[in-house]
């Protein structure tokens, strides 16, 4: 389920115009779309005009995330675009005590453990290094307050450390402190006074460790951002399980050399907000978003980044010369081929209700409830039943006037508020078809 606010968005916007003239004609074979006995004295077209919108999306919840998404990449077409991860940890446990001398603890290391959900971008090592410098929030991120893609979380401006860091979304690991095979995940090293300061919490005279409330007074999270500049098609953005995440400090005592551990953790209710920065300057999606002429292609792309609105004007003046009946229709969007920064997925395809709010088409979901329409690998490209929405601006199907129809179908990347992946469609590889009866 994808979550919006008030979508609002740039008004900016590339209109985009695409005209296939293909005769109308009896299908050829049965794909599928309508049983065997149904093909009777049915035709179909694809002679439609397309007009499509490229449009900024203002922003998306991202309160509790399943997700944590972290990095940067520099996309040849869609520009740089960021994901700022602020994480709050919570204590599981009450009254944690480390020792009762300090001068016998010695802190190793405090370390953010990552597990890696996924990876999108360049994988090549040398050209996805990437610095994540980290710092320490000085605000509390509050459960029961509503987060956006848009919002930040204060924190210290002193860096705490930076670290150099090349994704292995597909590589376990052998931790270094325990020599122990891990999962693939990314593990960053905080700095050694705040791992002392963990310590020296866990020690008599201290209350910080004592419970959860405490904990969250004592130490609020971390920030962590990519600081790197990457050049066109390097980079890349990756997601972390909530579930997973945890935050590590290996200690040992003086005394006896034996060394230990504790876990802070992040839980089934994360404290977190992914924040999204995209820079579309000097690009070609900027060129659309400044309603650029001569475009002729639309752009998704997640991470609170764009959608595009597709429109099909000449339907009612067809409608106006036939009286038919609409059996099936479907819209077939292709993305163009890209190396590195692959289509979604999936998309999210909704339509807009008498309320001007965003609603799944029926083939698709309910009310809200959005269900993505995959990537077809037969197809190369995306096929979506969109019978409903043409049926509603034909209008008759019911005994009613076509009606006026003022939006189109809204095309986002599925789970846009994790994912980062974007798709550039050409026109020329758009094309509606309707599956149709003439009423006599």
């Amino acid at each position: 389920m994808l979550s919006f606010r008030k979508f609002f968005v740039s008004s900016c916007i590339v209109c985009i115009f695409s005209s296939i003239f293909v005769s109308c004609e009896k299908p050829e074979q049965n794909s599928g779309l309508l049983p065997n006995e149904d093909l009777v004295n049915i035709l179909s077209t694809d002679s439609f005009q397309i007009k499509a919108t490229t449009q900024a999306i203002d922003s998306l919840s991202v309160s509790q995330s399943a997700g944590l998404v972290l990095g940067s990449y520099n996309d040849p077409i869609f520009g740089k675009v960021a994901s700022e991860l602020y994480l709050g940890f919570t204590l599981d446990k009450s009254n944690v005590a480390f020792g009762n001398d300090i001068m016998d603890l010695v802190a190793d290391s405090l370390v953010v453990v990552l597990p890696y959900t996924s990876y999108y971008g360049n994988e090549i090592p040398t050209a996805d290094a990437q610095t994540i410098e980290a710092y320490e929030l000085t605000q509390k991120i509050e459960l029961a307050q509503a987060y956006y893609s848009t919002n930040t979380i204060e924190y210290n401006p002193t860096l705490l450390v930076a670290n150099t860091v090349l994704p292995k979304p597909m590589d376990s690991i052998i931790n270094s402190v325990t020599n122990r095979k891990q999962a693939p995940q990314m593990r960053f090293k905080l700095d050694a006074g705040t791992a002392q300061r963990f310590l020296e919490e866990g020690t008599p005279g201290h209350i910080g460790l004592q419970n959860d409330a405490n904990f969250q007074n004592f130490f609020k999270g971390v920030c962590l951002k990519s600081n790197t500049n990457q050049t066109a098609g390097h980079g890349g953005i990756a997601t972390f399980n909530p579930i997973t995440t945890k935050l590590v400090l290996y200690y040992h005592f003086v005394s006896t050399g034996k060394s230990s551990s504790f876990e802070f953790i992040v839980g089934s209710s994360p404290k977190v907000v992914n924040h999204f920065i995209h820079k579309y300057d000097g690009t070609e999606v900027g060129q659309a978003l400044n309603n650029a002429t001569n475009s002729v292609a639309g752009y998704v792309q997640g991470v609170a980044g764009t959608y595009m609105e597709v429109k099909f004007p000449s339907m009612p003046a067809f409608y106006a010369a036939n009286t038919i009946h609409v059996a099936k229709a479907e819209l077939t969007i292709k993305p163009e081929a890209a190396p590195i920064f692959v289509a979604p997925a999936g998309l999210f395809v909704l339509r807009k209700d008498a309320t001007n709010n965003f609603r799944s088409l029926p083939e698709y979901g309910s009310g809200s409830v959005y269900n993505s329409v995959s990537y077809d690998y037969s197809k190369s490209g995306y096929v979506v039943n969109v019978t409903s929405y043409i049926q509603d601006i034909l209008g008759r199907e019911n005994g009613k006037t076509p009606q006026a129809i003022t939006s189109g179908l809204y095309f986002l990347t599925a789970n846009g508020a994790i994912s980062p992946a974007r798709a550039k469609f050409l026109l020329s590889n758009m094309k509606l078809k309707v599956y149709y009866q003439v009423v006599n």
